[in-house]
């Protein structure tokens, strides 16, 4: 989902101005006709979409999730601690997080409430996966979704389906 603001202004007989702020615009071309910058930044934010961030210890869930990526249009990223998750986030958007409950350092819940009290990174959604049953809590610190291990294919590829239907808006009206 990309977030931003537009804003329309008119004055009778003489025109109407339209301020389009769309988060991810650097390096705006004042030469470059308008149409042609938000194009360009739609494509930009469409193409950092592709990235599952997951942040688990246990490598063979990482192998697994690369697994069940391979036929998508998603590629994944690793980082087996929370603090490594959050900084990855610092500099990076991902589409989605798959985020562990239990682990070393600060733990799967703490790294949630920070996702979700971030304005850069609340927006993206946050599969929990846990062995432990723990979807209430989950869902009311934000969570997306939530997947008790071990995880199924067809479990994580629909969430993703899900999520993916859910950010689907692309239409433009200029």
């Amino acid at each position: 989902m990309m977030h931003g603001e537009l804003k329309i202004s008119s004055q009778s007989g003489k025109g109407t101005v339209c301020d389009i702020i769309i988060p991810h615009a650097e390096h705006i071309d004042e030469e470059m006709p308008v149409i042609d910058q938000i194009r360009r930044v739609l494509e930009q934010s469409h193409s950092l979409s592709h990235t599952v961030l997951v942040i688990d210890d246990d490598q063979t869930i990482a192998d697994q999730i690369t697994h069940y990526l391979k036929k998508t249009d998603y590629e994944m990223v690793w980082m087996s601690t929370g603090e490594e998750g959050l900084d990855y986030l610092k500099n990076h958007h991902p589409a989605l997080i798959v985020l562990d409950i239990q682990l070393p350092g600060i733990d799967g819940w703490d790294v949630l409430s920070q996702i979700k009290s971030s304005p850069k990174t609340q927006d993206i959604p946050t599969i929990m996966i846990s062995i432990l049953d723990e979807q209430k809590k989950a869902y009311g610190l934000g969570a997306t979704d939530y997947l008790v291990k071990p995880l199924q294919k067809e479990n994580l590829l629909g969430c993703l389906a899900k999520i993916k239907g859910e950010n689907s808006e692309s239409t433009i009206l200029i």
